[in-house]
């Protein structure tokens, strides 16, 4: 539950680094008038800003928000025939070799040709995976084989029954 929440809490950094700083103050204020009505505010205020400060540079700058890797899978590859009546450009689908219920697909004329002109059945493909607190949040194709740079109209996922993403 609590991981939950700053997963959550992640998705809305800017809103909170506007918003944050006036509720810290008026926070700093409740608090300041609770404890003694006759206190020297400035200072109090000076610090809940710079306590509230270190808090977001804790959470925004966590070695555990955002974190990229590169994941490389053998996997096997077909041009889908079904897609090519409905899109102008063809729909290479990437299979999973260690889990084969789960596709990646991809809309690229660039790709396809690359992988035809290849010839093998089965290639590496690199992805860059994004996690927060370790659990997995988005990936993107970065490689395949050796091909690092193409143009691509969309990109989804495919599985087959009740199976798990492989990140």
């Amino acid at each position: 539950m609590i991981l939950e929440l700053i997963v959550i809490f992640s998705e809305v950094r800017p809103l909170l680094c506007l918003l944050g700083v006036p509720a810290a103050l008026l926070l700093a204020w409740m608090v300041s008038k609770a404890i003694h009505p006759r206190a020297r505010k400035v200072g109090f205020f000076l610090s809940a800003c710079f306590a509230y400060q270190a808090f977001l540079l804790l959470i925004f700058a966590s070695p555990l928000i955002s974190r990229e890797s590169i994941e490389t899978f053998n996997m096997k590859w077909a041009i889908d025939e079904k897609y090519l009546q409905s899109h102008q450009d063809p729909v290479v689908v990437f299979e999973f070799e260690n889990n084969p219920n789960y596709r990646v697909m991809q809309s690229s004329n660039e790709l396809a040709r690359y992988l035809s002109d290849l010839g093998e059945p089965v290639v590496p493909v690199s992805f860059v995976v994004e996690r927060d607190l370790g659990r997995f949040r988005s990936f993107r194709i970065s490689k395949v084989a050796d091909l690092d740079k193409w143009q691509y109209g969309w990109q989804g996922t495919q599985s087959t029954g009740r199976v798990r993403a492989p990140w």
